[in-house]
């Protein structure tokens, strides 16, 4: 069985609670949203997405771990809210040399066992919930497109459809852990498979 995953920053506590109270704010009155943060909706900042094989699982733990052993906590700073003109609304991360080499060490690792085609049947799916095409499309897509274009932006997304963006005043925090998710429609992070504490 194959598992659509992200490998992710996840952000601490308080950064944790500021965005799941935008999320909120910025969904009022948008219908059939399926980007609500919370507890099934896990704030993130992605490092790769891949389709991975369960029998790979137990190899990528290794590497993660490996890597990790030798990377300590670093700064990353969310500086605004986008617009990504997609329908799509994010918190800005301005990348540091920290969160690109950790992106493009893992980026380099997942394409040797990122497995097509993707299929829904990878992802986590909710009664009644169809997997959209862009899901399936920018799992399949995502490596090949980052290895060519180097065209990494790290974010957290908000919502979607919102009809306004509130004020964010920029903040910077400390990333100390990395983790596995399960994902589900619009490359939401469902499920922590795994994780890691830096340091």
């Amino acid at each position: 069985m194959k598992r659509a995953i992200d490998i992710v920053v996840l952000p601490p506590q308080h950064i944790y609670k500021d965005v799941i109270e935008l999320s909120a704010l910025m969904n009022k009155g948008v219908r059939d949203s399926e980007i609500l943060l919370g507890n099934t909706y896990i704030p993130h900042i992605t490092l790769v997405h891949a389709c991975v094989d369960e029998n790979e699982f137990p190899s990528l733990h290794e590497f993660v771990a490996r890597t990790l052993k030798y990377t300590r906590p670093f700064a990353l700073t969310a500086d605004k809210i986008i617009d990504d003109g997609n329908g799509f609304f994010a918190l800005n991360i301005l990348p540091n040399a920290e969160l690109t080499a950790l992106h493009k060490i893992l980026l380099q690792k997942l394409k040797t066992m990122h497995t097509k085609p993707v299929t829904a049947d990878a992802f986590i799916v909710d009664p009644g919930q169809t997997i959209n095409d862009m899901t399936i499309q920018w799992v399949t897509t995502f490596i090949d497109n980052l290895i060519r274009d180097q065209s990494y932006w790290p974010h957290i997304t908000l919502a979607q459809n919102s009809n306004f963006i509130p004020d964010w005043n920029t903040q910077t925090f400390t990333a100390d852990r990395i983790a596995i998710c399960h994902v589900g429609n619009n490359c939401t992070c469902r499920k922590i498979l795994h994780e890691w504490k830096l340091g």
